[in-house]
């Protein structure tokens, strides 16, 4: 293969690449970086475009065709790295997860009020016992407390504590809770972004 074949090739996929990267960030609602990614893939398209390359046209056309976003398009595996992900709307925490037998997103959703009642039960554990805490204790005793939370509600809540490293995996014992769990938790609450990821 000839070097400037191989070029434009390169060039012809980081286009496609980045029509990919605009539409991510569009769907996010992050313009600037959809304008961004535009930018760059327009001026890569200007050094290709005086040889006429049809694959690289088409990547920057693609890019400003919208795409359809529905549930009988093909969907990329994602990567394993990429979820769960974390996002807060109001007062509510969301976490995004892959179903692989679906081969799609679903979102559980936690209130504030759970969000808080599973940290103050796990601290309250902390404060007892500095041993490992399992999801299982936790739940025995937000069920003690009355506490009306799902298990779901609470491991969304030990994900997101887990992932800002407010409390740690100890294997199969479970978590290591500090006993500043309630400001750690808050500060978490606080970092997680608004709006979807």
């Amino acid at each position: 293969m000839k070097v400037e074949s191989r070029v434009q090739d390169i060039l012809a996929r980081a286009i496609a690449e980045l029509a990919k990267v605009s539409s991510e960030a569009a769907g996010s609602q992050d313009f600037s970086g959809s304008n961004l990614a535009n930018s760059v893939a327009g001026q890569l398209a200007e050094l290709v475009g005086a040889q006429g390359d049809r694959s690289v046209a088409n990547a920057t056309s693609a890019m400003h065709r919208p795409q359809r976003n529905t549930a009988r398009s093909k969907r990329a595996k994602p990567a394993s790295g990429d979820y769960p992900k974390f996002y807060r709307r109001n007062s509510t925490l969301c976490r995004i997860g892959w179903s692989r037998k679906g081969k799609s997103e679903y979102v559980h959703k936690v209130s504030r009020s759970a969000f808080d009642k599973v940290v103050h039960t796990m601290a309250l554990l902390a404060r007892k016992s500095s041993e490992p805490h399992t999801g299982e204790e936790v739940m025995d005793e937000l069920r003690r407390c009355n506490a009306d939370v799902p298990a779901y509600q609470m491991y969304v809540t030990i994900g997101l504590l887990s992932e800002r490293h407010c409390i740690e995996k100890n294997g199969r014992e479970g978590y290591i809770v500090p006993t500043a769990l309630e400001q750690m938790a808050n500060a978490a609450w606080d970092e997680c972004e608004k709006g979807k990821p």
